[in-house]
Order: structure tokens, then C-alpha cells, then sequence
């Protein structure tokens, strides 16, 4: 058999020409590192982000969540009446206390991290 034929064709059916590669110079953009500009924040204002208030945590094994059932309570790493914590997107935000308004949860803020603790958390 021959052995330049692999799979019914011949090696030289599959080479592939060497092809010639060359950088490419990208022309510099002006102004583009000149900061955030007034338009260009309002168009950020209504990009949304998911908020998230969080009561309390609890790690449980696959069994102990097998075995929930309607009735079932899980004890959180809170004590009642500890401030509950803010998250944007995922990320600490703020901290506050529960409370009712007309009928329904909300949190009034306690606290907001620090802007250099809130951009350590973008980290």
C-alpha cells in the first residue's frame, strides 16, 4: 500500500500552502481615554443591576437539603433583628433593617460601604 495515501486521498491533497502573516497597525484613538463625559454617564444610568437582600446564610449538605420538607426550619447564621446586608450584583453595597411598608418587606439602609471599599469589591 501506498504510503502517502491516507483515507483514500494522497498527502498532498490535504497540505495546506503556507500563507504569509503580517501585523497590523491599528490607527490611534483620539479622545478615547479623555474620562467619562456627561453623556456618556447618562447612558450608563439605565443599565440595570440586580439588588439582593440578603436575611442570612446556611451551608447544608445534600442530604439535610434532601430531606426539607413543607414545615421545615432553617436556623441562618443571623440573630433576629441583625442588620441584613445589600448586595449589587452580588457585591456588598450597604446594610439595613427590615421593616414593613404597607404590606410589604422592605430595608431601610443602615450603612453604605465606604467608594473605596465598594471598588475593592469590583475586584
Amino acid at each position: 500500500m501506498d504510503e502517502n495515501v491516507v483515507n483514500g486521498t494522497t498527502s498532498s491533497d490535504t497540505s495546506t500552502p503556507e500563507e504569509e502573516v503580517t501585523p497590523v497597525d491599528f490607527p490611534v484613538l483620539e479622545g478615547a481615554y479623555r474620562g467619562v463625559g456627561q453623556g456618556n454617564l447618562e447612558k450608563l444610568l439605565n443599565v440595570p443591576l440586580t439588588v439582593t437582600i440578603e436575611l442570612g446564610r446556611r451551608r447544608m449538605s445534600i442530604k439535610e437539603v434532601l430531606e426539607l420538607s413543607p414545615g421545615a426550619i432553617i436556623e441562618l447564621d443571623k440573630i433576629a433583628g441583625d442588620p441584613v446586608d445589600l448586595l449589587v450584583n452580588d457585591r456588598p453595597f450597604a446594610t439595613g433593617e427590615v421593616v414593613a411598608v404597607k404590606g410589604y418587606y422592605g430595608i431601610r439602609i443602615i450603612d453604605i460601604e465606604s467608594q473605596e471599599e465598594r471598588f475593592s469589591n469590583l475586584i
